[in-house]
């Protein structure tokens, strides 16, 4: 390929580190019987660059709040894989503390519930725009990223409550 001009050369070279070097979302969810019209979401991602970016929100949902925090780390893998979606990546790696969200996608749970088959749809659709894989983190073991997915989730929470 001929290379005209150095803009080209920047998006080439733009594009060749986004295609080979994932990006990594750190998500977590939360529920509370103070907000029971909802759940929180928290993530943590950092991009093929290094840049972090950060997601702290509450979303009104009385279908996921009935699942509680299950709810919530549904709703963080899905926007996660959303955004990253819509900023062109290429392969994100999705770190979680709730078995659900990759046991879901590798078929070793069953989806037997509207929003497992949901998430699973979702998810699936995402993975033709992009190649997803997950990995399990423990949670509270002392990972920053995860950490600072979970405290972003309370911290939507907490502002929720408190208005």
């Amino acid at each position: 390929m001929k290379i005209s001009n150095n803009q080209s050369l920047k998006t080439n070279i733009a594009e060749s580190v986004r295609s080979k070097n994932p990006w990594h979302a750190y998500v977590d969810g939360s529920y509370s019987i103070r907000c029971p019209e909802g759940v929180a979401i928290g993530i943590a991602m950092i991009d093929n660059l290094g840049n972090k970016y950060k997601c702290s929100k509450f979303y009104v949902s009385p279908e996921l709040a009935t699942h509680r925090n299950v709810g919530a780390e549904v709703l963080a893998a899905y926007i996660a894989a959303r955004v990253a979606v819509k900023m062109n990546c290429k392969h994100l790696v999705i770190h979680y503390d709730y078995s659900g969200i990759g046991n879901w996608m590798n078929g070793s749970w069953s989806a037997n519930t509207e929003m497992s088959r949901t998430y699973v749809k979702e998810m699936n659709k995402m993975k033709e725009l992009m190649n997803i894989s997950f990995k399990y983190v423990r949670g509270h073991s002392g990972n920053r990223w995860n950490d600072a997915a979970d405290k972003f989730a309370n911290e939507a929470i907490a502002n929720r409550i408190n208005g």
